[in-house]
């Protein structure tokens, strides 16, 4: 089911579908059920970056994962969710029903730096 919903979790939580944002996913996740996977896809990520020598987005990855982690923490239990009871409802509206406060970030830095930076994440 999470591969299924994955593009709306990044709706929800307010990342953007680049690199950066599905680090800043995969640390929501992390908060959100302690799964070892999403630590194996963002480790993997940052093996990628340390490698092309793309240190300038490693800061603002780091930042997005942690970000991720607390607010994943923090949300309700998101798991089971039944997103298509909720496509008539207002963003902002489920955002607070779940108890999830959107990631504020310069999306046109984070594009600019995923450009730069190897990707190894798939698309959905």
């Amino acid at each position: 089911r999470i591969s299924q919903t994955h593009d709306i979790w990044h709706l929800i939580n307010g990342y953007d579908t680049s690199s950066l944002g599905e680090a800043g996913l995969q640390g929501f996740y992390l908060g959100q059920f302690h799964s070892g996977f999403s630590v194996f896809i963002y480790l993997i990520s940052l093996i990628a970056t340390l490698g092309a020598r793309q240190f300038d987005s490693l800061e603002k990855s780091l930042d997005l994962f942690y970000q991720g982690y607390k607010n994943g923490k923090k949300a309700k239990c998101m798991l089971a969710v039944k997103w298509e009871e909720h496509w008539a409802e207002d963003l902002d509206v489920v955002r607070a029903n779940y108890n999830i406060s959107p990631v504020a970030y310069d999306v046109e830095e984070v594009r600019a730096l995923s450009r730069r930076r190897p990707s190894v994440f798939t698309a959905t």
